[in-house]
């Protein structure tokens, strides 16, 4: 009996557009005033069985509506599976100064961490990645199968921390309050994206038959964990794209 140990990529996505100046750089928003809080993300396979999601599914009757907890209607927390452990989110807190709402925008430009995707600065990042530990015994057949499988989710989050608060009025107080209770559940949103792909990756591997020997099953599960890293990738991507909060933020 052996022990296995991998990790997957960082997964690191923008979660805020900054300002209005920032939405020319992003050729996949489109702001209206008409926009809902939040609209619906898509699971669908293409015809080579390949899962993607979005916001746009090329046929609506084929595609699964998903749940996104973290946005406005979206539902709570995402329940992790028995073979999943969830680590306490890492929080890097940035300082916003000012006194009305275009000085705390100025201070940002000057504070928030810089998204090179983007090419501009954003209000709250959270990245999400995975290690897992696994036991392979040998198979019926002499081979190599999956015996238990732990798959742990961590996070790491970048947030805004407002410092001249006491100094300012009260009305700008309570929408910061607001837009800060959104950030952050917009940014657990993410996270909830991350306790889902974990959870279907612990699945997915679980289902994984045996294998001639060990080298051949290990590369399968890194394969499987690349798989199922990009199919969340593009669900993060989504969610993005579907919250009214990631093109607004403070006003």
């Amino acid at each position: 009996m052996e022990w296995y140990r991998g990790a997957l990529p960082i997964r690191l996505r923008l979660r805020m557009s900054p300002l209005v100046t920032s939405f020319s750089l992003s050729l996949l928003l489109l702001l209206s005033l008409a926009l809902p809080a939040f609209a619906q993300v898509y699971r669908w396979k293409d015809a080579d069985g390949r899962i993607h999601y979005g916001d746009k599914p090329p046929e609506l009757e084929k595609a699964k509506p998903i749940a996104t907890p973290g946005a406005v209607g979206g539902g709570g927390d995402v329940a992790a599976a028995s073979e999943v452990r969830v680590t306490e989110t890492a929080i890097d807190w940035f300082p916003i100064r000012g006194t009305t709402s275009a000085q705390m925008r100025e201070s940002m430009g000057d504070t928030a961490p810089y998204s090179a995707e983007r090419q501009s600065r954003v209000w709250g990042q959270c990245r999400w990645w995975f290690d897992w530990d696994f036991k392979y015994l040998p198979g019926p057949t002499g081979g190599c199968r999956v015996a238990e499988v732990t798959i742990t989710l961590n996070s790491r989050m970048k947030l805004p921390k407002w410092v001249d608060a006491n100094q300012a009025p009260a009305e700008l107080r309570a929408r910061w309050e607001s837009f800060e209770r959104r950030l952050r559940q917009h940014e657990d949103g993410h996270k909830n994206n991350g306790v889902k792909a974990a959870n279907d990756l612990a699945r997915r591997i679980k289902a994984l038959p045996e294998y001639p020997d060990c080298g051949i099953l290990n590369n399968e599960i890194r394969k499987l964990g690349d798989r199922v890293w990009s199919e969340y990738a593009l669900l993060d991507n989504a969610f993005d794209r579907v919250d009214l909060l990631y093109l607004t933020g403070f006003q």
